[in-house]
């Protein structure tokens, strides 16, 4: 897994604070830390795919976007169930 990235600025119509990339055989970046009530987005670029986590699922899909907002801080660990053991990732929801 590679670093934790830090969320970026909110613009416009799109207020995900995190956005990770989800193509080929991995989530980039691996890591996010976002703040609690913040919205992760996950873009899928490449392949067939899914985020997948305890209290969300993003259904597989092959294109698009898939987002949800973190409410309650703390660690959350998703993944694509199609590509474990070796696809997956992490989303730190701080203060």
């Amino acid at each position: 897994m590679t670093g934790v990235a830090a969320a970026p600025a909110a613009t416009g119509a799109d207020k995900a604070k995190a956005k990770v990339r989800v193509v080929d055989f991995e989530f980039g970046p691996s890591k996010v830390k976002i703040r609690k009530g913040d919205k992760v987005t996950w873009v899928f670029k490449q392949g067939k795919h899914n985020v997948t986590a305890k209290g969300f699922k993003s259904g597989t899909k092959t294109s698009g976007r898939y987002s949800h907002v973190f409410k309650k801080l703390g660690t959350y660990k998703y993944r694509c169930t199609i590509h474990q053991p070796d696809m997956d990732g992490i989303v730190k929801v701080v203060r």
